[in-house]
């Protein structure tokens, strides 16, 4: 913006020092409130509390910096910079940009494209609600448009895998032979796969039951190994996403053997696509409840590794000590408790450690090996004041279902039942297909029903989304009447934020395969501090021009014939620049090479998607309706005058006396001839 109008001032005749001087004090605050709209905008993300909310911290803070170490560079440095080596000569198009100054001619008379749009502009200011209208029903066909497709959405982003995780699945009494020989087969079944770089094997059910491990999602409970696969770099012509497709097959087809391929989380950890929670206080009512929405989702078609939280089948032997038959013995629980390790872990009656060592060892008693069974505990005997009488008087042994663990959430208990969609971004659909289902089905009034993982994070995210969405608004709201002083202006320089989404929809539509809500989220509130910009520098200009005596129709005629090209550079060289990002091009200098897609260069589609196609519309429908709108007020007010003296409720406003007219001050001598006041 500084350099453009500095350009502008030479062509005209100035010396590039008093060009650059007057480029920084004259656009001094529409750049402070410029840059001041787009930090109201990312303002918000600074108190997103929330681990989604942490993730994307660094995105505004980078910003805050960036933007005001360019605001100071274009306030002091581009001015000082231009006073020594700017400049342009005057054979260099000076006559063409005098002319849209209003210094050589009219706008409308200049030659070349900026001539054309001025008479072009001016066509359609006398045409303001057909405007209005073509505008209006542009943007609600562009929103009836997104609204009737349906879209597959992810919470954050779904990008070629580098690695994924094979959870080998077992159930039963297995030794530690038993789980390696499993975890070893698959992973032999899977090894010749091409694209596969290496793998690493951990078996035991402990040892896999670790959350999140590497930003995976939970195992399922019934894991007895894991393999780590890594694959092959992209460049050498390998798709991550065909090799695990690829493993998904070879692992169906292999016999005797349960496993699940889960990839690593690029972003916040959220888990599986469907996550649907229980909670009770009813234990059977909450196994029922879960069985029937876990038979449910088991039934639904594109799902895949559905999996629930419930104890796996087992027995665990339950000792209950009647109190009071065992306190006519003089016998209490402790004693009871010492009496039945004798046959299970044994007796702790001390430590020791040894010379080579450097943690202490446990010193147990037990019985015999041959007497350490379950049947041993109907005939063990324990000591009273008494002597020695069977425990069997006062204790009894219950087999019931083995218990691995309980978890609660808000005091209750809970259980969860997990699934993934198969096709990418389907999850949401899903979510809302289950949601459905629990809505009419008969799940016992005890238990609580709701959803976890992507659902509630997206939620989360949306409902953050709206309240930074308007914040934002009413930020930039108080930024602009502080700078134009005009609610109507405030309103028109925000309707860009309007135009934007349109263009972000339309971006959605046509180029990406699924809507990553974090990053479209983001790029549509960045839009909403970019975006004005356009209109700020358009408004600015023309309340100048209205101060200088022109009417409003000639005012917005010259304000966008002479901000059209410090608005489409602006435009083209964002867009350019986030070109290469939206195609998902990686330039190597080094190397000389030109490489298309990968990992890193999925992340930032979906965003530079947005701001590519949300920032053209807006800059195209901001160059056709603004001036339009600027110069309507004044349009409909004759027009009413006209209306309301022809029915003969008003008399005619009268002429002024030229004769009357302050005297215009001598323009200085910039060696062009003017034909009427300059523009700035």
């Amino acid at each position: 913006m500084v350099v453009e109008y500095a350009d502008r001032k030479m062509a005209e005749g100035l010396h590039r020092r008093e060009a650059y001087a007057m480029a920084g004090k004259r656009m001094f605050w529409p750049i402070v409130a410029s840059s001041a709209t787009t930090l109201a905008a990312f303002f918000p993300f600074l108190f997103w509390d929330s681990m989604i909310g942490k993730f994307m911290s660094f995105l505004p803070i980078t910003l805050i910096f960036v933007l005001a170490s360019s605001l100071v560079m274009a306030l002091i440095f581009l001015p000082v910079l231009g006073s020594v080596v700017g400049g342009r000569g005057r054979s260099e198009g000076g006559d063409d940009l005098a002319a849209v100054s209003g210094v050589g001619g009219d706008p409308r008379d200049a030659p070349g494209w900026i001539g054309t749009y001025a008479r072009s502009t001016a066509t359609l200011i006398r045409r303001p609600w057909l405007v209005t209208m073509g505008a209006a029903l542009a943007i609600v066909s562009i929103f009836m448009w997104f609204g009737a497709t349906e879209h597959r959405s992810e919470l954050f982003l779904d990008v070629e895998p580098e690695q994924v995780y094979v959870f080998v699945r077992a159930q039963g009494n297995l030794s530690a032979a038993e789980e390696f020989a499993l975890v070893s087969r698959t992973a032999a079944a899977i090894s010749d796969i091409s694209g596969i770089e290496s793998m690493s094997t951990t078996s035991g059910s402990e040892g896999s039951g670790t959350l999140n491990f590497d930003g995976v999602a939970p195992p399922p409970e019934d894991t007895v190994g894991r393999i780590l696969i890594n694959f092959t770099d992209r460049e050498f012509g390998f798709d991550g996403r065909e090799t695990e497709q690829a493993i998904r097959d070879r692992l169906d087809t292999l016999s005797g053997v349960r496993s699940e391929v889960s990839k690593p989380e690029q972003g916040p950890p959220v888990g599986k696509d469907i996550q649907v929670m229980l909670r009770s206080n009813d234990g059977d009512a909450l196994n029922r409840a879960t069985q029937q929405v876990f038979d449910y989702v088991n039934s639904m078609d594109g799902l895949r590794e559905v999996e629930d939280t419930r104890p796996l089948p087992g027995i665990e032997y339950q000792i209950r000590v009647d109190r009071a038959q065992a306190g006519k013995f003089g016998v209490d629980v402790a004693e009871v408790g010492a009496a039945v390790q004798l046959v299970t872990n044994g007796i702790l009656v001390g430590r020791y450690r040894p010379d080579d060592a450097l943690d202490e060892v446990d010193i147990r008693v037990r019985l015999p090996e041959d007497d350490r069974s379950v049947e041993a505990l109907d005939t063990l005997r324990i000591g009273t004041p008494q002597g020695q009488v069977p425990l069997s008087l006062f204790v009894t042994r219950e087999a019931a279902q083995k218990v691995t663990k309980i978890e609660r959430r808000d005091g209750k208990r809970a259980l969860f039942v997990r699934a993934n969609a198969i096709e990418q971004g389907a999850g949401a659909a899903k979510v809302q297909e289950v949601r459905e289902w629990i809505a009419t089905a008969n799940i016992d009034p005890a238990v609580e029903v709701g959803f976890e993982g992507a659902d509630e994070d997206a939620a989360e995210a949306n409902a953050f989304f709206e309240t930074a969405a308007l914040v934002s608004l009413f930020l930039m709201g108080i930024i602009l009447l502080w700078e134009f002083n005009n609610f109507f202006h405030v309103f028109l320089t925000l309707t860009a934020v309007i135009l934007s989404t349109a263009g972000v929809l339309i971006g959605i539509q046509v180029f990406l395969p699924y809507v990553s809500i974090l990053m479209v989220g983001v790029g549509i509130v960045a839009l909403a501090g970019i975006v004005v910009n356009n209109n700020i520098v358009l408004i600015d200009t023309f309340q100048r021009l209205r101060r200088d005596g022109r009417t409003a129709e000639e005012a917005a005629i010259a304000a966008a014939a002479q901000r059209i090209r410090p608005i489409l550079l602006t435009t083209l060289t964002t867009i350019c620049g986030l070109l290469p990002m939206m195609f998902m091009l990686n330039v190597n200098f080094r190397e000389g090479s030109i490489t298309h897609g990968g990992v890193t260069a999925e992340w930032w589609v979906p965003l530079a998607t947005s701001v590519v196609f949300g920032l053209g519309f807006s800059t195209i429908m901001a160059l056709i309706v603004t001036p339009v709108w600027l110069a309507a007020p004044e349009k409909i007010a004759r027009a009413v005058e006209r209306t309301l003296v022809t029915a003969g409720l008003r008399e005619p406003t009268p002429e002024p006396d030229p004769l009357d007219e302050p005297v215009q001050p001598p323009l200085p001598d910039i060696g062009l001839a003017p034909v009427r006041p300059a523009a700035e």
